[in-house]
């Protein structure tokens, strides 16, 4: 995404990417209910509009909808999992155990990290230990997408903050685990 001050600038003042999560209510309209990004101070190259692909003809559509509660709260534990392990071990290390391989980190400051390798590189060089505390998410009706959101903490080694800010976490479920395939964070 590119930033203008006005439409007719030549150039952009600032380039960023962002996340939204949307859902539809009970009237049948949509809102967001999650939405986040970061800045960063190059072009990621030429803005193209995703196209989701063609429905497969022959792809059963139906489905049975899961019991929200239970869903949510189990998706909820899996991000309570993955901030309690990467506690005891290296984010670099535990990232790519809860990550899916197509995964998306957004870090301010960069380009957006894209794939499972990209994205543990970039999280080798820890800043200092990570605190995450979930505050909610949610599970779509088929319970194979999910969000979960937050903020964080980084300490250094004695104790003092020195980084806080909110995160987003978009995962899908394959083969019966879920995996993070969007990772959002944006300092306050």
């Amino acid at each position: 995404m590119e930033f203008k001050a006005d439409r007719s600038d030549q150039t952009p003042s600032g380039y960023g990417d962002f996340v939204t999560v949307w859902k539809k209510q009970a009237d049948g309209t949509w809102k967001f209910v999650v939405d986040l990004g970061i800045s960063h101070p190059q072009s990621g190259g030429p803005q193209t509009l995703w196209q989701p692909p063609p429905p497969d003809p022959n792809r059963k559509t139906s489905f049975k909808p899961v019991d929200a509660a239970t869903a949510r709260e189990a998706l909820l534990e899996r991000d309570r999992n993955y901030a309690s392990a990467q506690r005891k071990q290296a984010l670099a290390a535990v990232f790519p155990v809860y990550a899916g391989r197509d995964v998306r980190l957004y870090r301010p400051d960069t380009l957006p990290y894209v794939g499972v390798q990209a994205a543990t590189e970039a999280l080798a060089t820890p800043k200092g230990r990570i605190k995450w505390k979930p505050a909610g998410g949610d599970v779509s009706l088929a319970g194979d997408l999910g969000y979960t959101h937050g903020t964080y903490e980084v300490t250094d080694d004695t104790k003092n903050v020195i980084e806080k800010g909110s995160y987003v976490r978009i995962w899908k479920k394959r083969n019966g685990m879920w995996r993070i395939v969007m990772d959002v964070t944006n300092q306050h």
